[in-house]
């Protein structure tokens, strides 16, 4: 089971202080999930990290504070949802900010609003009037003001593709620049803009700032007008990399033959692997594949002795699009083991993931059948199939026979 802990702190101390969240479990302190040193906040800071567990657990902050005189961290409003988090800094705006803040030393604030404001008629993710955005009403503050919305720390240094869609409206509406903040006092410009062509916009570029950058977004008011900004994502890899088009049929695999683009995107050693003959470790996962029911046939499974205790592993379907509203994924589990996790079925659209179906504990040595509802999706989509581990090395998980029904819109040509 995933959790989302969100967490505000202040950091006023050197490079040689660590600030640092864990999970506890039965009085064993676990791996920093989070961790920032060397660069000092100057203001309120927002994070957010995903727990996954199975039992339950506690939030331990550790703070290794440098001796000099004036140094402290600071915490406030730490909160605990189910589900798992966003990805950092992904935000499509629709429910909340996400992790995105302004700054206390700008000039006026962006705002949450939707088409009924006075800013576009439509927002970029839904495409109706009803959906959210970012918004700085740049008409209604003097030429030379600035709005500055800024995200939460990254804790990865290595190359990753941001995207983003804004608007600018109408002549004279201002200047839109995105920084990259490596620290307090050096904001690198990477992207800068004043064309108005009212309409919605995409922007994306590679990023490769150090571990605990953030990205700024800057608006410069030219006294008229307005911009706006939607579907801010930042993902692994290069751009060109992650540009990777949705396929046009539904991913049905059972696995004879390969993954057919369902992909592990697991972080560590617990992950899923195409497997037949059983897996490695005695009375935990199966002996056959659902498709032959022999040892000759192939299926997805993770094995609980390659990972650490209460990691998790991610098999991650292609890229599909639109989905009916009667769509269903059908495929058969296998979780057989007294140290059996979860596995759930999440639904991501854009940085939003859903959770559609959950089983956890033994079910037995067969292969059981689940019938989850994916429901009208409107735009392009993946299906995630989280596996997650406990501390027993007998909670193998295996998958097999993945089947779409009833998923294409009816005016689509088979």
């Amino acid at each position: 089971m995933e959790s989302c802990v969100r967490f505000w702190y202040w950091l006023a101390a050197d490079s040689t202080s660590v600030f640092s969240v864990h999970v506890m479990q039965n009085k064993e302190l676990g791996l920093d999930l989070w961790a920032l040193s060397g660069n000092p906040s100057q203001d309120w800071d927002v994070a957010q990290i995903t727990v996954s567990s199975a039992l339950h657990f506690r939030i331990v902050f550790k703070v290794q504070l440098d001796p000099a005189k004036g140094s402290f961290v600071a915490l406030d409003d730490v909160t605990v949802a189910a589900g798992a988090c966003p990805y950092t800094g992904s935000c499509d705006f629709e429910a909340h900010q996400c992790t995105w803040t302004n700054s206390q030393a700008d000039d006026f604030d962006w705002i949450q609003a939707n088409g009924h404001f006075s800013g576009p008629s439509v927002d970029h993710t839904t495409q109706t009037p009803e959906g959210m955005y970012m918004l700085a009403e740049t008409q209604r503050h003097a030429p030379g003001q600035r709005a500055v919305f800024v995200s939460e720390r990254f804790q990865r240094s290595v190359a990753s593709c941001l995207t983003m869609w804004y608007f600018l409206s109408g002549r004279d509406s201002g200047t839109l620049r995105i920084y990259f903040r490596s620290s307090a006092t050096q904001d690198d410009l990477i992207f800068e803009t004043s064309d108005s062509e009212n309409t919605w916009k995409q922007f994306a570029d590679n990023s490769f700032g150090p571990k605990g950058f953030q990205v700024v977004i800057e608006v410069e008011s030219a006294g008229n007008g307005f911009v706006a900004v939607d579907d801010i994502d930042l993902v692994l890899g290069l751009c060109g990399d992650t540009a990777i088009p949705a396929i046009e049929d539904f991913a049905s695999c059972d696995f004879e033959v390969g993954t057919c683009q369902w992909e592990d995107t697991s972080q560590g050693q617990f992950i899923w692997k195409r497997g037949s003959n059983g897996t490695a470790s005695s009375n935990t996962g199966p002996s056959a594949d659902h498709t032959t029911g022999t040892e000759l046939g192939w299926y997805m499974a993770v094995e609980a002795n390659d990972g650490d205790r209460y990691s998790y592993a991610v098999l991650q379907s292609p890229s599909m699009k639109q989905a009916s509203s009667e769509c269903l994924m059908e495929f058969y589990y296998h979780m057989y083991g007294t140290g059996i996790g979860e596995l759930s079925v999440y639904l991501r659209e854009g940085s939003r993931d859903t959770l559609l179906w959950i089983s956890s504990g033994s079910r037995g040595n067969e292969w059981k059948r689940a019938v989850v509802g994916i429901g009208r999706t409107p735009g392009v989509f993946q299906l995630l199939l989280e596996a997650t581990r406990t501390f027993s090395i007998l909670g193998d998980i295996a998958v097999d026979d993945i089947h779409f029904q009833n998923c294409y819109l009816r005016s689509t040509v088979i």
